[in-house]
C-alpha cells in the first residue's frame, strides 16, 4: 500500500503522484493516459490504458486414476493452460475419457497432443461473461428441471423426465465456469470494478449458485427415483400428485423471482416472496401428509422450497 499527500495547483486542481514502481512496471511515462474510475463508495481505480497480456500460467496434472479431481481443481483456481502428462502412451479409452471431462469444462480445449502429454487451454474471456448472467442460465435450468419432472410423470412419459434429468449436465458446466469467474474476479479488483462486483457480494455470489447447483441434484434424484419405478408405482403416482404440479409451477417460478431479488437487491419485495415461500411450504406438507405414495416426491420438492429460501434470505 501506497501513501501520498495531495497537492494543489491553482484554485481547482488538486493532484497525487503515483508510485514510481507502478509506473515502471506497466510502462508509464510522462504525457501517458490512464483510465480513473470513480466508485459509488468514493474510492478511485488507476488502470493503464494500454495493458500488456499477461502470460498464461502453466499447471501439470499427472495421469492417475484420479486426475479428473485434479483437472478440476487446477480449472477452478484459474490457469489457462493445462497440461496432462502420462507415464505411458495415451491409450484411445485414456483419451476419451479426458474429453469427456473437457465437456464438462467451459472454455478449455486441446490445444496440442503427443504420445504421453495433452495441453489443454482456456479460449474464453473470463472478463466477457457477467457472473449475473451465468446465475440466471443455471436458474432458469434447474428450476425447469423439477417442474418437467413432475410434468412426465403427470403425461406418464418418460422421455420427459429423462430430458430433464440430463439437464444437470449443464447446469454442472456453468456452475464450474462461474466459480472459475468468481475466483478470477476477487484477484482483479479492476475486474471486479468493472462487474460493480463487491467483494463480500463475489462470496454471496458464489453461496447462490451452490444452492442452485443443489437444485439441480435434488432434481436428478427425483428423476432417477421415478424413472426406477415400476409401471404399477407410476400409476399409483398420477393418481396422488393432485394440486402438485400446480405447486411446482409455483415453486419454479419463485426461484426466478428469488434470484432476481438478490441480482437486483430489491428488498421491498421480500417480505411478499416469504409470504408465497409459507403457502407453498403448507401446500407441500398438506399432500405430505395425505398422499404417502408420493412422499420421496414430496420431500425432494420440500427441499428445494428449502433452498429457495435460502435464496431469498440472501437478497437482504
Amino acid at each position: 500500500m501506497h501513501t501520498r499527500k495531495v497537492q494543489r495547483i491553482g484554485k481547482e486542481t488538486f493532484f497525487v503522484s503515483l508510485p514510481k514502481s507502478w509506473a515502471k512496471t506497466h510502462g508509464i511515462e510522462k504525457g501517458e493516459e490512464v483510465i480513473i474510475d470513480v466508485k459509488e463508495d468514493g474510492s478511485l481505480i488507476i488502470k493503464p490504458i494500454k495493458i500488456s497480456e499477461k502470460k498464461k500460467e502453466l499447471a501439470i496434472v499427472n495421469f492417475t486414476d484420479f486426475f479428473e479431481h485434479e483437472l478440476l481443481g487446477k480449472y477452478l483456481l484459474g490457469y489457462d493452460v493445462i497440461k496432462i502428462v502420462n507415464q505411458k502412451r495415451f491409450s484411445y479409452d485414456e483419451k476419451e475419457r479426458i474429453e469427456r471431462v473437457l465437456k464438462k469444462l467451459v472454455g478449455m480445449e486441446i490445444v496440442e497432443e503427443t504420445q504421453n502429454e495433452v495441453v489443454v487451454q482456456s479460449v474464453l474471456d473470463v472478463s466477457s461473461t457477467h457472473p449475473a448472467k451465468l446465475l440466471q442460465r443455471m436458474c432458469i435450468i434447474s428450476s425447469s428441471m423439477y417442474k418437467d419432472i413432475i410434468d412426465g410423470i403427470l403425461k406418464k412419459d418418460n422421455e420427459i423426465v429423462k430430458l430433464a434429468v440430463s439437464r444437470d449436465e449443464e447446469v454442472d458446466r456453468i456452475y464450474f465456469f462461474l466459480v472459475r469467474v468468481l475466483r478470477t474476479i476477487i484477484q482483479d479488483y479492476w475486474l471486479m470494478s468493472e462487474f460493480s462486483i463487491l467483494p463480500m457480494e463475489v462470496m454471496d455470489y458464489r453461496l447462490v449458485s451452490e444452492k442452485l447447483e443443489l437444485i439441480g441434484d435434488i432434481s436428478v434424484d427425483m428423476g432417477i427415483r421415478t424413472l426406477e419405478a415400476e409401471e404399477e408405482l407410476i400409476n399409483e403416482f398420477y393418481k396422488s400428485l393432485g394440486k402438485l404440479p400446480e405447486i411446482a409451477r409455483n415453486v419454479s417460478e419463485l426461484q426466478n423471482e428469488a434470484l432476481n431479488l438478490f441480482l437486483n437487491r430489491r428488498t421491498e419485495k421480500i417480505e411478499e416472496k416469504l409470504i408465497e415461500y409459507e403457502s407453498a411450504l403448507r401446500k407441500l406438507k398438506e399432500i405430505s401428509e395425505s398422499e404417502e405414495k408420493i412422499s420421496f416426491i414430496v420431500f425432494d420438492m420440500l427441499q428445494i422450497l428449502a433452498t429457495v429460501k435460502d435464496i431469498i434470505d440472501l437478497s437482504f
